[in-house]
């Protein structure tokens, strides 16, 4: 993983990582098992589902969860950092 020195080009480099690993998940689940784990709501955890599961875009995410994008978009940031943790 690249890694660097200032903090928030070191948090964007773990979130990216992160991504990688979800996205490199074959089995939903061990995908479950990371959710059940996971200390976050439950519409949290549906959009990490549609996103990494059914790999249906965040903006359409937003428009099924009735949220915005940017809310949608923060709320997947969040999510990954607490993942980041547990991978």
């Amino acid at each position: 993983m690249e890694t660097h020195k200032i903090g928030g080009d070191y948090v964007d480099a773990k979130r990216k990582e992160t991504k990688r690993k979800l996205m490199g998940i074959e089995s939903v689940s061990k995908f479950e098992k990371i959710l059940e784990d996971l200390a976050v709501s439950d519409e949290k955890k549906e959009m990490l589902r549609l996103y990494y599961i059914k790999r249906i875009p965040l903006s359409v995410i937003a428009d099924m969860l009735g949220v915005s994008i940017s809310t949608v978009k923060k709320w997947h940031n969040g999510v990954l950092s607490k993942i980041g943790n547990m991978l």
